[in-house]
């Protein structure tokens, strides 16, 4: 399965030009271009494991959580279900999501490879899968990274917003439930985040075929129309300067763990401050140094 067949060159051109991490990106295309990857009757033979023609296949190994939005608007979730749980949770009106399938099955890992030889670090590259029943909500939300949302099997309607809430965020963010004063205190860290309603929206509708790219930093909100829904989702992580020094961090953190990531509490001077000076050192030749 190869990602120029799902986007062309000049769908992709257009995005790295002119939407990539600055405005969503909307695309229409044959059905037929999606034949590579598995329908939901093809994904669920896949994760239960059964016989394919005369031979034995086995489960995939995939992380499974199941959500959704109950009668009181609070998200109820359900974390590494079974294959077993998996029609018991969508009768009860609970959306499917597959982690990251990209090593597991054939085509996807072939949509990864093709999708890593345009934005390269597969380590940063993950593909997962959405199934939803008819009239499932998602959560408001925004995220970290990249997304490519593929819309494979029945009709998904997303309200997204105008403008990102903020730039190129450190974290994900679900807007349900969180306080006015959690806000406040980002806001008071220097870390301001707008709200949905200072952020505007638009509603897109996408049926097989249709993509939709979004950068980070969006609020967006999935709703499942009359038929079952299933989506890939090509996530991809910003190769950012903190990714690399946190790599460095994390080498750095691994050799020197006795000085680096001693406990502070109870130190006295002059100890705590002769602690402070040689972390500080080791940091500064280590990290620093290299920057």
């Amino acid at each position: 399965m190869n990602i120029l067949n799902i986007l062309t060159k000049d769908d992709f051109e257009l995005i790295s030009k002119t939407h990539w991490n600055l405005t969503s990106y909307h695309t229409s295309m044959n059905v037929k271009d999606l034949d590579g990857l598995p329908s939901k009757r093809e994904l669920l033979s896949l994760i239960n494991g059964g016989f394919q023609k005369n031979d034995w296949v086995p489960s995939i190994p995939v992380n499974i959580n199941a959500s959704k939005i109950d009668e009181s608007q609070s998200v109820s979730q359900h974390y590494n279900i079974t294959p077993n749980q998996l029609q018991s949770y969508y009768s009860q009106g609970y959306s499917l999501c597959f982690g990251d399938m990209s090593n597991a099955i054939p085509q996807i890992k072939s949509l990864k490879t093709s999708a890593t030889e345009l934005f390269k670090y597969p380590d940063l590259i993950v593909i997962t899968g959405y199934l939803s029943p008819p009239n499932a909500i998602g959560v408001l939300h925004f995220d970290r990274q990249h997304n490519i949302f593929i819309q494979k099997e029945g009709v998904k309607k997303w309200t997204i917003a105008l403008e990102p809430a903020v730039q190129s965020p450190f974290d994900n963010l679900v807007y349900t439930g969180m306080t006015e004063s959690f806000f406040n205190d980002m806001s008071k860290a220097g870390y301001n985040i707008k709200s949905p309603s200072q952020c505007g929206k638009q509603e897109i509708i996408l049926e097989p075929g249709d993509i939709l790219y979004l950068p980070p930093g969006y609020y967006h909100v999935p709703e499942t129309l009359d038929e079952p829904s299933l989506h890939y989702t090509l996530t991809i992580e910003p190769q950012s300067f903190w990714k690399e020094k946190n790599s460095q961090l994390f080498n750095l953190l691994l050799m020197n763990c006795e000085a680096l990531n001693q406990d502070l509490r109870f130190m006295e001077n002059p100890d705590l401050e002769d602690h402070l000076q040689r972390c500080n050192e080791i940091f500064s030749k280590e990290i620093l140094s290299k920057s």
